[in-house]
């Protein structure tokens, strides 16, 4: 991993492109999303950021930045995009500014960035973001075209639905099984908002009981993970714990659940008592607890290499 991603807060925090010819006019639009403080240094503008300047959607510093210029015109940038037409001047302030520990984007200059932009798919609250570390910018760009076809313009607007629903599951579903209810929600509503998304919500929220209940999956410790079938990894990111002695092998404990529990240990009351509060548990061992186990507790469900066992 070259870059790691990170999302940064640009609301009302000050942001200076360098440049007012039609390379920053990109830059400005894109920046100007993220509702930040925009200041524009150039000795002239392009129509396009003259309008904007004019609609008072930026600020304008009618001046020519040089090598030999005052650093006090980033003195209170969180960031500044480098977009001029001089790659000589564009480096060596990205430089100055780095050394700084400012943030700074040198358009078409990946190496001379420390924060590059990403192909974006925006949709209100649910943002993707692509990048090939500057390496295939097409390929970047084609997978945001099929992820922009497979989110529809209302999945903003569905986002805003969620936000505002969040606390009232919280109220109503254990802290375990909320994920869970959010998985069926989209699942029957789709990545969209519609006329039926409200219904789809109190459908989900009725059927909370049949959600709560726990589930014990067994896996034999000698499994060879990659040969797990689809079905397994669909169950791998439910799990709220895994019970193992040995530690999980690197690609199984990819596929599990991040904040899912990790135990070397559970006893059978323990087991019990986290079935009955709706958790999901996997018990990785030897064939011989395995057998126990299943005769110990009939509704587990066992998985195998090529198939997960049916539910009784």
């Amino acid at each position: 991993m070259q870059y790691f991603p990170l999302f940064t807060d640009l609301n009302q925090r000050r942001v200076i492109v360098v440049g007012g010819g039609e390379v920053a006019e990109r830059k400005v639009e894109l920046m100007l999303r993220a509702n930040p403080l925009l200041t524009l240094i150039a000795p002239e503008l392009s129509p396009r950021l003259q309008a904007l300047q004019q609609a008072q959607a930026l600020d304008w510093r009618q001046q020519s930045l040089s090598l030999e210029s005052e650093p006090s015109w980033h003195a209170d940038a969180r960031l500044v995009v480098m977009a001029t037409n001089d790659a000589r001047l564009n480096r060596e302030w990205a430089l100055r500014l780095e050394a700084q520990g400012v943030l700074v984007n040198v358009v078409d200059d990946p190496d001379a960035c420390n924060v590059i932009t990403p192909a974006m798919v925006d949709r209100g609250k649910l943002l993707v973001a692509i990048s090939s570390a500057g390496a295939a910018p097409v390929l970047a760009s084609q997978l945001r075209a099929e992820i922009e076809q497979s989110l529809p313009a209302s999945s903003a607007e569905l986002m805003e639905f969620v936000a505002g629903r969040r606390e009232q599951v919280k109220q109503a579903l254990p802290a375990n099984r909320r994920a869970e209810f959010w998985r069926q929600f989209f699942a029957l509503n789709g990545r969209g908002f519609s006329k039926n998304t409200q219904a789809n919500f109190d459908r989900t929220m009725a059927e909370d009981k049949a959600l709560n209940a726990g589930e014990l999956w067994l896996m034999d410790a000698e499994i060879e993970p990659n040969l797990l079938p689809i079905a397994a990894l669909e169950v791998l990111a439910k799990l709220d714990c895994v019970i193992s002695v040995l530690p999980l092998n690197g690609a199984l404990n990819d596929w599990v659940r991040r904040d899912a529990s990790r135990v070397t240990e559970m006893s059978e009351s323990t087991i019990e008592n986290e079935l009955s509060v709706g958790k999901r548990l996997l018990f990785i061992t030897d064939e011989q607890q395995l057998k126990f186990l299943k005769e110990r507790f009939s509704q587990a469900r066992t998985i195998q290499t090529g198939q997960i066992s049916p539910s009784s």
